[in-house]
């Protein structure tokens, strides 16, 4: 039996502006030429570099702007990814006592185990 299912209308169908792309990514491009273009021209201005040669050296300062615009991890965009893991990094450790279980008969506690100088591991700090 095959059973139809709706597609995910946001990743199938996604809003495309330009040859595939979408306002995100034109956006980020769009950034890092400026960027590029910026550093080409100051290069050529202040340093008299020729104009082919500017154009290398804008393309460190503008590429990190394009990775940002059409990387993809886990299916989360660059930013998105990296406030994830903010999220992740400050609820890392939840703790939970509710007082309702005597300390010596706890079986499974939330509690960060801290390794003391000179002590065994899993011993708690006084």
């Amino acid at each position: 039996m095959n059973i139809p299912i709706n597609k995910d209308l946001e990743e199938e169908y996604k809003s495309e502006w330009m040859k595939g792309f979408d306002y995100r990514e034109i956006g980020f491009v769009v950034i890092s030429i400026i960027i590029i273009a910026g550093v080409a021209v100051l290069a050529w201005w202040k340093f008299g570099v020729p104009i082919d040669i500017c154009i290398y050296i804008g393309l460190p300062f503008g590429f990190p702007f394009l990775i940002l615009g059409f990387k993809k991890i886990q299916g989360l965009t660059v930013d998105a990814y990296l406030k994830e893991m903010l999220y992740e990094w400050r609820t890392r450790e939840l703790v939970y006592d509710a007082d309702e279980i005597p300390e010596e008969n706890r079986v499974f506690t939330m509690e960060r185990k801290k390794k003391r100088r000179g002590g065994r591991i899993g011993e708690k700090e006084k």
